[in-house]
């Protein structure tokens, strides 16, 4: 089973700030807004599931979360290659798994799936820009 999970801290003002400057220098008109995660990960659900095998069930188990001051245009991308990622390891059977929660910390979604995981000699490299996921996706 594969999970990943993000845990978006509300309280950090120096982790948010560096944050902040990492996305936004990348992407410069991304701007910061209050979002309700839910709300966006259901919009980016909404996005995907046309595009699951029949074989590929999807299911929701969203917490109550306060608003987010974070930038929703690239975490709803976060998402999509999330989703998209697990789609295709999955080969056409298994489930996905979305969950929100809070945490300490802030908030914490979680992402799983049924699928083979990945493999242990990518491990190392995952985050490379020339590592692939066995169907030819950037992991």
């Amino acid at each position: 089973m594969a999970v990943f999970r993000i845990l978006i801290v509300e309280d950090h003002q120096d982790f948010r700030e560096s944050l902040k400057e990492v996305l936004t220098g990348r992407l410069p008109q991304a701007e910061v807004d209050e979002a309700d995660l839910n709300a966006e990960i259901e919009t980016t659900l909404g996005l995907v599931e046309p595009h699951l095998k029949g074989g590929i069930s999807l299911e929701r188990d969203f917490g109550d979360l306060p608003r987010v001051r974070c930038l929703p245009g690239q975490l709803n991308q976060v998402f999509m290659n999330l989703l998209m990622n697990a789609r295709d390891a999955l080969e056409g059977k298994g489930r996905i798994l979305v969950r929100t929660r809070t945490s300490e910390m802030g908030v914490a979604l979680f992402f799983e799936n049924d699928g083979p995981g990945i493999p242990e000699e990518v491990h190392g490299r995952m985050f490379h820009t020339t590592c692939n996921s066995p169907s030819g996706r950037p992991i």
